[in-house]
C-alpha cells in the first residue's frame, strides 16, 4: 500500500473541489408490471461509469438504487447500514496510485415506484497543485 506523507495530504487536502449535487431520481414506471421486470434488466437511471474524483461519499439512501461492480465483472447492491456510508474510489485515485486503487465502477437503478434521493459528496484534489504518481506506487518495473 501507498506510504502517505505530508505532501499528500496537502495536495489532497488544501483548497480541493468539492461539489454537493442533489439527485432526485424520479420512477420512470408506476403500475405497469411487465414494464417494470423490463426496467429492472434493460434501463439505468445512470449507466456503468466511475466517478473521476479522488473518491465520492454516498450516504443510505431512502429506497436502494446503487450497484457496484466487483473485480470479476459481476453486479452486486452494497450492503450500507441506515447509518452507514459508501465509498467509490475515483479515477484521480487510481492514476495516482498507478492502478493500485481500482475505481469503483458502478451504476444507478431508477425506483420503480417514487423518488429516489441521493446527496453525494464528491471530493477531488486541489486542481490548482500537481498531483503525480505516488512513489511507492512505482518503480523501475512499474513506472507511472
Amino acid at each position: 500500500m501507498a506510504v502517505v506523507n505530508h505532501e499528500f495530504t496537502r495536495t489532497v487536502l488544501e483548497a480541493g473541489q468539492r461539489p454537493l449535487p442533489i439527485l432526485d431520481l424520479a420512477a420512470l414506471l408506476s403500475g405497469d408490471t411487465a414494464a417494470a421486470n423490463s426496467l429492472a434488466r434493460d434501463e439505468y437511471g445512470l449507466g456503468a461509469h466511475s466517478d473521476t474524483c479522488f473518491m465520492a461519499f454516498l450516504p443510505h439512501e431512502n429506497e436502494p438504487g446503487i450497484q457496484v461492480m466487483d473485480a470479476s465483472g459481476e453486479w452486486f447492491w452494497p450492503d450500507t447500514p441506515a447509518d452507514g456510508i459508501v465509498i467509490n474510489f475515483g479515477q484521480f485515485l487510481e492514476r495516482w496510485s498507478d492502478d493500485a486503487v481500482r475505481a469503483t465502477p458502478h451504476r444507478v437503478i431508477p425506483p420503480l415506484a417514487g423518488h429516489r434521493y441521493s446527496l453525494p459528496f464528491f471530493y477531488s484534489p486541489n486542481l490548482g497543485r500537481r498531483c503525480e504518481c505516488l512513489p511507492s506506487c512505482h518503480s523501475t518495473y512499474n513506472p507511472p
